[in-house]
């Protein structure tokens, strides 16, 4: 069995999920791949996850955090410099999922880590979690990854996640945050790279005939940057096909408003404005315009700009969703 110790220069997550699918696509028998890789400031979403569940959208506008949706199903997790992912791939007859946690476990009791997987997906120290999983396989080859915390910004991470539940409803269930610290809270001394190197040696140790290198060696052919294109596109991370309804709220001078949208796979599927307004008909209009526009903060902006505004209420209702949080400005 020869084991490909594949080491990511890349930080972005969308090149960083294309990468782990090429490998995916390209294995070849009789192979098992270990990818070692890091994203700075990304959500990455579980396949059937909704973003506007998921996600605090306003802080992710702020902070310039990019959404990501991988291949296996699971949780939403941040990532940034301070941890660690690895992928473990390989044909479905060789793949061993005990064989990659203990592998794993043991790579940590090395640093001086006690460390021990819990429930089904998790690896623990005490009543921590350092480290969450997921799994994908397709007809032939199986995947598992997780991302190890080493050092990663905690407050970052939980605002990132924090969502307004009084103004979003969903038909998906939310993931519940889970009780997580970072290793170096318990060896301050032990970095990204010891980590890594730690890890490399152990599936090496397992698999005495191996190769090492970097995504720099090796050759990317279309398909990788189809796959590229796939993972930083709107449609696969903000366009599946979740309901959402966002509902929007204020006082006028004409009167209240509530705008009511409703989302599906990005886009305004529906959009309601209930108000006691005299006016009439120019609310009939901005629904009628608003409807299959993306779900993005300038491509409403710019539907409402192509509206005739006599009686001020599209000028209101666009000062409305300017200062909404929870839809994207990207």
């Amino acid at each position: 069995m020869l084991l490909k110790v594949i080491h990511s220069t890349f930080t972005d997550a969308y090149q960083n999920l294309a990468m782990e699918e090429f490998l995916l696509k390209s294995i070849q028998p009789e192979t098992i791949i270990l990818f070692l890789w890091q994203n700075d400031n990304a959500i990455v979403l579980g396949q059937n996850q909704n973003p506007y569940l998921q996600c605090n959208i306003d802080y992710v506008n702020r902070k310039q955090i990019k959404i990501a949706r991988r291949l296996s199903g699971g949780g939403t997790v941040f990532h940034d410099m301070g941890n660690l992912n690895y992928t473990v791939i390989s044909y479905e007859r060789d793949f061993n999922k005990r064989i990659n946690f203990e592998l794993l476990l043991n790579a940590l009791c090395n640093l001086g880590i006690q460390a021990k997987q819990s429930g089904r997906n998790d690896i623990t120290v005490g009543n921590f979690k350092i480290s969450g999983t997921a799994f994908y396989s397709d007809e032939k080859v199986c995947l598992q990854h997780g991302c190890i915390l080493v050092n990663t910004d905690l407050e970052k991470m939980f605002l990132s996640l924090k969502v307004k539940k009084d103004k979003i409803i969903g038909k998906d269930i939310a993931s519940v945050r889970s009780r997580v610290t970072n290793i170096s809270t318990i060896n301050p001394h032990i970095t990204i790279e010891q980590l890594c190197l730690a890890i490399q040696t152990e599936f090496c140790k397992a698999y005495s005939d191996y190769t090492n290198q970097s995504v720099l060696d090796l050759t990317m052919p279309e398909v990788y940057y189809q796959l590229l294109q796939k993972y930083s596109s709107w449609e696969w991370n903000m366009g599946k096909q979740l309901e959402t309804k966002i509902i929007l709220y204020d006082r006028f001078s004409w009167g209240d408003c509530s705008v009511i949208f409703e989302i599906e796979g990005g886009y305004i599927r529906d959009v309601g404005i209930y108000t006691d307004s005299l006016e009439t008909d120019i609310f009939h209009i901005i629904e009628n315009t608003l409807c299959n526009t993306r779900f993005v903060k300038q491509k409403i902006m710019k539907a409402l700009d192509s509206l005739m505004d006599q009686t001020g209420v599209v000028s209101d209702i666009k000062s409305l969703i300017q200062k909404e949080k929870q839809i994207l400005e990207i």
